[in-house]
């Protein structure tokens, strides 16, 4: 690629980021989905063989955590309801990132994740199963404010069929996942964990966890971070942040890619941070990331 091509690319691509770091916010006004999708194949118990969607014109969904540190979804359509329980190994806190090899919830090894889709009078005794949160924002006294994830569940034996879907809660930025027979769950395989302390002033520090999917680990490449603060950008260089006016994206780190605790924010006074999105990726170079998606929003205030 010529450097004037990809000048072009880039900032294409950045506007196009720029875009969709808007979309992710979360504030008042912005479109929001919300809808359960079913691919089931023949002799797929909890489905019954069906592909459907469902959406709140056939029934009312909630969202709350549950005694995990995960998620429940539930959907009461009268006489098909539907309850969907995500949950991270050790008890943590559920965020954004693929989760694999989970049992069924709240039977899960503690070093495993949790699953449990059931309803409509079935489930599973035990099953086995995979899932990857894209999008997850927690609300006040234990309620969840955006949610969505695909899933697959095997039930009662690892080589039975699975039944594969998407659910939306509000999500802003994922669709849903169609599933064509015999395709398997797409995995993201990264995960951001944030962590919030809040000393004796009010003052917030935030920290978030970046682990890198293990087919990554050690490749060349570069660490974003990334703050939306209203309609500007901002990309943190490792040294301070600078607003984002186009071009290539300043790198946070580069080099050996790795998992790595990104200090975002210290000692920051709570009414200076509301509605701030922060945003953490990671690729061979900026275009990389952004055209494999491997960035997502760790933490909105």
């Amino acid at each position: 690629m010529k450097n004037s091509d990809r000048v072009g690319m880039t900032r294409f691509l950045g506007q196009a980021f720029i875009a969709l770091l808007a979309s992710m916010a979360v504030a008042a006004g912005h479109a929001a989905t919300t809808a359960l999708y079913f691919a089931s194949p023949a002799g797929e118990y909890i489905g019954g063989g069906i592909t459907k969607t469902w959406t709140p014109a056939d029934g009312n969904f909630s969202a709350t955590t549950n005694f995990d540190n995960g998620v429940t979804i539930y959907f009461d359509g009268g006489e098909t309801n539907w309850r969907l329980e995500f949950a991270a190994p050790q008890n943590a806190l559920l965020s954004v990132g693929s989760f694999l090899e989970a049992t069924r919830y709240p039977f899960q090894s503690p070093t495993k994740p949790g699953l449990s889709v059931s309803g409509s009078g079935r489930g599973c005794n035990t099953s086995t199963g995979q899932f990857t949160v894209k999008e997850l924002t927690y609300g006040s006294n234990n309620t969840v404010a955006i949610f969505a994830a695909d899933f697959e569940q095997h039930c009662e034996q690892p080589d039975k069929a699975p039944l594969r879907g998407t659910v939306l809660y509000n999500a802003v930025t994922s669709t849903i996942t169609t599933i064509t027979s015999g395709t398997p769950t797409a995995a993201v395989n990264y995960s951001l964990k944030p962590t919030i302390e809040v000393d004796a002033n009010g003052n917030i520090s935030l920290t978030v966890a970046l682990t890198v999917s293990r087919n990554h680990q050690g490749r060349q490449g570069r660490t974003f971070l990334a703050a939306l603060v209203g309609d500007d950008t901002y990309f943190n260089d490792g040294h301070g942040w600078i607003r984002y006016t186009g071009g290539t994206m300043p790198a946070y780190r580069s080099g050996p890619i790795s998992d790595i605790n990104i200090k975002v924010i210290q000692g920051v006074k709570a009414d200076s941070l509301s509605g701030v999105s922060i945003i953490v990726g990671y690729g061979a170079s900026d275009l990389e990331m952004l055209r494999n998606k491997r960035y997502g929003v760790a933490y909105t205030f």
